[in-house]
């Protein structure tokens, strides 16, 4: 009996190996055969493979870790700054900062960074609430991490900010000037996971406008009165950080009257995902397409600013169980996010890594020498499985810029991957980029332009 349990027992890693390589396989297929398409990206019936198949990875990666390679899935800390660098107070934004993900990265800009943080909450009873919570600790006794620390404080500013509404996004910048003449970092967290009419603007989709189209205006009209164009640094200049997601593989077009797939180099792409639609024929993937605009949007904000000291950082928090999943069953919140995904506090330690690490920051000349690869720095919480398992299965994912070798492999994570996986706090790799990523990133700023009338 126990000879027939043990050879059972043999044949579960054999077959979750099989069953692995056969992702494997099958998702680097569907990429090679849209290789010579413009948009390597995948559909959303292979984002309901990549959830078993996720589970399944980590939990082979762990093993290999634990019996196999020790190394590769160390975790990687954020350097402190030192009692030199903390002498200047820096100030950030952080949108949707009340609650999840954003006030976990508030709270450690201000206890362990010292920073200021304006909290950019569409409800000010709720603002005012989290202020008082980050603010209410024994300075003289933190504990958070680091001795050097000034007294940085979270700050709620009246208007408040509501990126549904483009009116209300207008005055919180005006009442923004009056009191800063800079802003260090802009953290554009804040964000939505069902589509529905947006109220103040009836014919935009309130997920898409307030992921994607809000944090755009937000962003260019910091930009049009240079409070993310003068910084004081003498290192680093300021940084937008725009949040996406794994979900950025998952933003095939459609095919549309017969024809080929939409690409997203087209106007077209952009505005029937940003216009709300419940008929027949609407596009299931706004919630990727608007997580694929916020890389666009700092590739792009990286190639129109590329003389001056702006860095525009994408950034995967991971599977994170946060507020967003608030509408979603109990039950699964309870039983599988709960036990499963990662924490707000893990989630906010790839944001928190690009806002204060100095070496994740644009170089055009990097940018010009490496063929436009890192014109895009793209941050995740979860191990690159080529450190892991090396290249026989898996591509080397990491960005030169933090690579110790780098690789004639590189190239962007197999979505499952990226989904769930052995954590490591933060490691910059590559995103899923168009073969005409300029194309794209243009057509995607001028539909911006023009949906938001900025």
């Amino acid at each position: 009996m126990i000879g027939s349990k043990l050879l059972l027992l043999s044949f579960v890693p054999a077959f979750a190996g099989i069953l692995l390589a056969i992702g494997i396989r099958c998702l680097s297929t569907s990429v090679e055969d849209e290789a010579t398409m413009t948009d390597p990206y995948f559909g959303l019936i292979h984002f309901v493979a990549c959830g078993p198949l996720a589970l399944l990875y980590t939990c082979v990666a762990h093993a290999w870790l634990a019996v196999v390679n020790r190394t590769g899935g160390e975790k990687n800390p954020i350097p402190l700054p030192s009692k030199d660098e903390m002498m200047r107070r820096k100030v950030a934004i952080v949108t949707g900062s009340n609650t999840g993900i954003g006030y976990a990265v508030s709270k450690r800009l201000v206890r362990e960074y010292g920073w200021d943080v304006i909290l950019a909450c569409r409800t000010k009873d709720k603002a005012l609430i989290a202020r008082d919570k980050i603010n209410h600790f024994d300075r003289d006794h933190n504990t958070d991490g680091n001795t050097n620390a000034t007294s940085g404080k979270a700050i709620v500013l009246d208007p408040v900010l509501d990126l549904s509404n483009f009116d209300s996004i207008r005055r919180f910048v005006d009442a923004l000037e009056k009191e800063y003449d800079n802003v260090d970092v802009l953290i554009n967290n804040a964000g939505l996971n069902r589509s529905g009419r947006s109220p103040e603007n009836p014919d935009l989709d309130l997920m898409f406008q307030s992921n994607y189209l809000g944090h755009f205006l937000l962003t260019d009209l910091l930009l049009k009165n240079t409070l993310l164009l003068s910084s004081s640094s003498t290192e680093v200049g300021n940084k937008v950080i725009n949040l996406s997601s794994v979900m950025h593989h998952f933003s095939k077009g459609d095919s549309l009257n017969g024809e080929g797939l939409e690409s997203v180099a087209s106007p077209e792409y952009w505005k029937r995902r940003a216009y709300y639609s419940d008929g027949k024929g609407a596009p299931q993937n706004v919630y990727a397409a608007s997580k694929l605009a916020a890389i666009l949007h700092s590739l792009e904000l990286n190639r129109r600013y590329a003389d001056a000291r702006l860095t525009a950082i994408a950034v995967n928090p991971g599977a994170v169980n946060s507020d967003i999943w608030r509408g979603f069953p109990r039950w699964l919140r309870e039983y599988v996010f709960e036990k499963v995904y990662l924490t707000t506090e893990e989630g906010s330690e790839p944001i928190v890594a690009a806002a204060v690490r100095n070496n994740l920051i644009a170089d055009k000349n990097s940018i010009m020498a490496n063929n436009g690869r890192d014109d895009v720095i793209y941050v995740q919480p979860y191990a690159n499985p080529f450190s892991i398992f090396g290249g026989r299965l898996f591509p080397d994912s990491t960005s030169s810029r933090t690579a110790a070798v780098p690789s004639t492999q590189q190239g962007p994570m197999i979505p499952f991957t990226e989904l769930l996986g052995p954590y490591v706090g933060h490691i910059a790799t590559i995103p899923r980029l168009p073969t005409n990523k300029e194309a794209a990133a243009e057509a995607l700023w001028k539909v911006s332009k023009e949906l938001t009338e900025s």
